[in-house]
């Protein structure tokens, strides 16, 4: 079952192994007091203490009373967070935080209680002697934002319990979290605005979908209970419209629904792939974005989802935002490229190049993850998987209310009077920025790998 979505994808599966240990090969590596002075020569703090201020949001933030992903997230972002299928972009502030204070009392709080209130510390660390410690544990069950937020208040389950068998029924099946809480809370809103009937899907009610009319108790249950048995009718292909999601993915299923339902979408004025939020690729690819309201996230860059963008819940000009875009996607490769765990980003960008110098002879920066980056760009132009322009109305509103949420007015209006025309000039302004950039950093103009010409 673990190959539904995956086979959309044409990926089985990736295993990782092996017993090698570079410090048997470089000593070097495991000289805490030569990792401490390079700390303390580049940061003027020792390693120790470095580490544990750079790493405060994942162990504990004593600002924010709580700590990793899921605590903090909802404390800091509050109305920002993504739900309901991203009809939350459409929502007055008023709406997004009656939904907010609902998901801080129902979801967020029982978390709080047992993980950082209840004086058991239920924290782990991954295997690793790190003092991040940002496995958090609710009654044996790991706790981490993305997958909570896709199966919880994007797909309208609004109870830490009922979301908690969902993250299990998902884990259980091997499938991607963020992925399935797109599917659900995209057949939830098609239910909603009638394009499917529920028995097209194997269920028998529609979902509680209007975050203004929406009791928590009883809607969350309910959606809860149709949430389970969608993901299960999609591993079993319990029905056709199943069936083509699980072997087509999301982008090629939803403009082949608009082509086969073409009477209904004339009726409810929306196409499918307009209730959807992602970021395409070649003529099928896509990926379905972090839950973040942030244009980063859908932006053409030549890899999502592994916070290799900029992720924040901002707005910028697309020259601009390219440029933020990218030197975050460099310091994330080179923190994956380190084989460091990115939660510790915030001090081993800063300590990367001189440890590499260092320790190993080599300079590795800025230029050297732009070549990489760029022969990643290559690659995705000689298999036909490039970024092609947005698709979906949704994708662009998302952009167009993040822009009129920070006082970016002309462009907010611009995207909002003529989504096709405006969200493509950004879209198409932004890939020519990324790829003058990337070939600036890169190689100056010089000798090496070249991003593809937009």
């Amino acid at each position: 079952p673990g190959t539904v979505l995956a086979r959309a994808h044409n990926v089985v599966a990736v295993g990782f192994g092996g017993s090698f240990s570079p410090a048997r090969e470089n000593p070097r590596l495991a000289d805490l007091r030569l990792l401490d002075r390079i700390a303390r020569e580049v940061a003027g703090r020792g390693l120790a203490e470095l580490v544990v201020s750079a790493t405060k949001k994942y162990r504990f933030d004593p600002g924010l009373g709580t700590g990793g992903t899921f605590g903090v997230n909802y404390v800091h972002y509050r109305d920002l967070v993504p739900s309901f299928a991203y009809n939350s972009v459409y929502a007055s502030k008023a709406v997004r935080l009656r939904v907010h204070d609902a998901v801080m009392t129902w979801f967020w709080r029982p978390f709080q209680r047992e993980v950082f209130e209840s004086g058991r510390r239920p924290w782990y660390t991954c295997g690793e002697p790190c003092p991040a410690v940002c496995k958090k544990v609710w009654r044996g069950v790991k706790v981490d934002y993305e997958p909570f937020n896709a199966v919880g208040p994007l797909a309208g389950v609004l109870v830490f319990e009922h979301a908690v068998r969902l993250v299990e029924l998902v884990d259980e099946l091997g499938l991607d979290a963020i992925e399935v809480g797109h599917f659900v809370s995209w057949v939830f809103d098609l239910l909603h605005r009638g394009l499917l009937e529920p028995e097209e899907v194997g269920l028998d009610a529609r979902p509680c979908f209007d975050p203004v009319l929406y009791e928590v108790e009883r809607c969350s249950r309910l959606n809860a209970e149709l949430a389970e048995r969608l993901v299960r009718g999609l591993v079993e292909r319990r029905t056709p419209v199943l069936g083509l999601v699980a072997e087509r993915g999301l982008r090629a299923a939803a403009r082949e629904l608009s082509r086969r339902m073409r009477d209904r979408v004339e009726r409810v004025g929306v196409r499918f792939e307009d209730l959807l939020v992602y970021a395409a690729y070649g003529d099928e690819g896509y990926v379905t974005p972090n839950l973040y309201w942030a244009p980063g996230l859908v932006a053409p860059m030549y890899l999502l989802g592994r916070y290799w963008t900029n992720y924040a819940p901002t707005f910028m000009e697309p020259e601009e935002m390219a440029r933020s875009a990218l030197s975050r996607a460099l310091a994330e490769l080179l923190i994956d490229n380190a084989g460091s765990c990115r939660f510790h980003r915030g001090w081993a960008e800063r300590l990367l190049s001189r440890l590499y110098r260092e320790l190993w002879g080599v300079t590795v920066d800025a230029s050297f993850a732009a070549r990489v980056y760029a022969m990643i760009a290559e690659y995705q132009s000689r298999a036909g998987a490039e970024p092609r322009p947005w698709e979906s109305r949704k994708t662009v509103d998302m952009v167009a209310a993040i822009a009129a949420e920070v006082g970016a007015e002309e462009w907010a209006s611009r995207l909002a009077r003529d989504p096709d025309a405006a969200g493509r000039e950004w879209w198409s302004r932004f890939r020519e920025a990324l790829r003058r950039e990337l070939e600036r950093v890169c190689c100056g103009g010089g000798s090496g790998p070249h991003p593809p010409a937009a």
